[in-house]
């Protein structure tokens, strides 16, 4: 069987990008063999630090033997250039090389192992890394001056449109092919922890958005993509070799967006903002710089990096609106004033905020942008006092309600959720739970999932609050059954059952769930911040009567 020759930049780039189909050939008896530019001598050196800058690169070249043996690579070459430090502000560097000699020494090494198939970096090279695009150039060079005797050559990390992280993705390469590489997870991840120096690289970003520590193997790709760059001189073997493994992108998945299908509310992922961030920002290019609906996606990228707290760079990007704000679509200044608000609000400036939402409200009614209106009024019940907190998210629901545009509409659940908890925390038990039963049922009919758990939750949290233990209960044994088999146990259903047995006199059952809360909400970072004497409260019950 012919061999594939993996070209990359960076001892990691093999794993990260394209490590599960390197794995899944291994198995499947396709001779793989990994050259690399560099040590990575420029990089991390771990938390804790495995080696001294001055040795980094000789243990770094021993996680990526590590790593491709993991991988079932025949062969590992590194071609000797030195990875230059990371400069201030994260700025990155491609190594010192003379372009001739590099390409002649990449030339060598496709005569040498004679594949039929080259893996490098994207055209973008990935995250635009120098290093990186510097490989793909010259890959490209290389195979094309070997004529008929040529390998096809693939891109990884091609992009569409369900890319998990597109900030890894490579915007001008639109994904030929994208390979399920969950069966071997388990190599994936096994070269993942060869690269101990990087671990907690791999892990920082995507623990930052999901709100707790994540393993390594949580953060892996369980799909890969590449993007066909030459065909090369005899059959590309390289589809036929994943077989079932590897599927064609339908056309939806990596044709150009038109600006009428932007639904920025449908693409956001809000417990993953820097996905979501990455995802808009590989739309950018595809909208043209005078577009109207591309200063609208500014304004969801700042909003991403508000919620990764990274204030001064939303600001940066709503600046780079505010100048260009046009008088129609009145839509966008709405969209601008939102977000403008919500980074002040965010980094706990409310009174800068509120000024905003007032204008967000007055705009998008003129506009009859209903959405945009309740978007609006919600915030402003985010950032008010006293009744009039009730007040604006009542204003919310009575739009919502009468509004026909679904953009509205989809509010309902959680202004519903919110009124409730607003009645709630006013000790208006009844109406609270009549909130949250509506806002249940509303979920169940729109489609369930995880949204309409947490109502069902709040019901048995009002219903708590009103001592009717017994049918809180009910609801919450259903829901630990539920969440059982989920990947994440839920805390918050452990205090609840725990808070009920223990009004029932029902000690000994109670002291479990406290024990389980205490451990499970210690992970929640607003929990932590702010609520740390609820913390201590559930592990001192946990072992009341001990």
């Amino acid at each position: 069987m012919s061999s594939l020759l993996c070209l990359i930049a960076h001892p990691d780039d093999e794993t990260i990008l394209m490590g599960g189909t390197l794995a899944l050939l291994a198995q499947r008896g396709v001779p793989v063999h990994v050259v690399c530019l560099t040590r990575g001598e420029g990089g991390e050196v771990g938390e804790p630090p495995v080696t001294e800058r001055v040795g980094l690169g000789d243990a770094r070249e021993q996680e990526m033997v590590a790593a491709v043996r993991a991988l079932g690579a025949r062969s590992l070459t590194f071609l000797g250039y030195v990875d230059p430090t990371v400069g201030p502000g994260e700025a990155l560097f491609a190594p010192e090389h003379d372009p001739v000699m590099l390409a002649g020494q990449i030339v060598s090494c496709i005569r040498q192992f004679a594949p039929a198939v080259v893996l490098t970096h994207g055209s973008n090279g990935e995250y635009g890394h120098p290093a990186h695009l510097l490989v793909h150039r010259l890959a490209v060079a290389a195979v094309a001056s070997l004529g008929a005797d040529a390998p096809a050559l693939w891109s990884c990390a091609a992009a569409y449109r369900t890319h998990p992280y597109p900030r890894l993705s490579n915007v001008d390469d639109p994904a030929d092919l994208v390979v399920d590489v969950s069966t071997v997870l388990d190599a994936k991840e096994a070269a993942a922890l060869a690269h101990r120096s990087q671990n907690a690289l791999f892990v920082r970003r995507r623990s930052l958005a999901a709100g707790r520590p994540l393993a390594v193997r949580e953060t892996l790709l369980t799909e890969e993509s590449f993007r066909r760059q030459a065909p090369g001189g005899a059959d590309d073997p390289f589809a036929t070799w994943l077989g079932e493994a590897a599927r064609q992108p339908e056309a939806a998945e990596t044709e150009p967006v038109a600006e009428a299908s932007v639904d920025f509310d449908t693409w956001w992922d809000y417990d993953h903002p820097d996905v979501t961030e990455g995802r808009f920002k590989a739309l950018l290019p595809e909208l043209p710089a005078d577009s109207p609906i591309r200063l609208e996606l500014l304004t969801q990228i700042a909003r991403a990096q508000g919620l990764q707290r990274r204030f001064d760079d939303a600001h940066r990007t709503l600046d780079a609106v505010e100048p260009q704000l046009p008088t129609e679509p009145a839509r966008i200044t709405a969209r601008y004033l939102l977000e403008r608000g919500r980074v002040f609000n965010s980094a706990r400036q409310p009174d800068q905020a509120r000024p905003l939402f007032e204008r967000a409200w007055a705009v998008a009614g003129a506009a009859d942008q209903d959405g945009l209106a309740v978007d609006a009024a919600h915030m402003l019940a985010i950032v008010s006092t006293g009744a009039a907190v009730l007040d604006w998210n009542l204003q919310a629901l009575a739009l919502a309600e009468r509004s026909t545009q679904a953009a509205a509409r989809r509010w309902l659940g959680s202004l519903l959720n919110n009124i409730g908890w607003t009645y709630h925390e006013a000790g208006r038990y009844p109406e609270a739970l009549s909130c949250f039963e509506r806002a249940a049922g509303w979920r169940r009919e729109n489609g369930g999932g995880h949204a309409e758990q947490v109502a069902r939750w709040s019901v048995a949290r009002a219903l708590r609050s009103l001592g009717r233990h017994t049918e809180a209960l009910a609801i919450l044994q259903k829901l630990e059954a539920e969440f059982a088999t989920a990947p994440e146990p839920d805390g918050y259903v452990f205090e609840e059952l725990a808070e009920n047995l223990w009004m029932l006199g029902r000690l000994d059952a109670a002291r479990p769930y406290f024990a389980r809360a205490a451990t499970t909400l210690a992970q929640d970072a607003y929990l932590v911040d702010n609520e740390p004497q609820r913390l201590r409260r559930l592990a001192e019950l946990a072992q009341a009567g001990a």
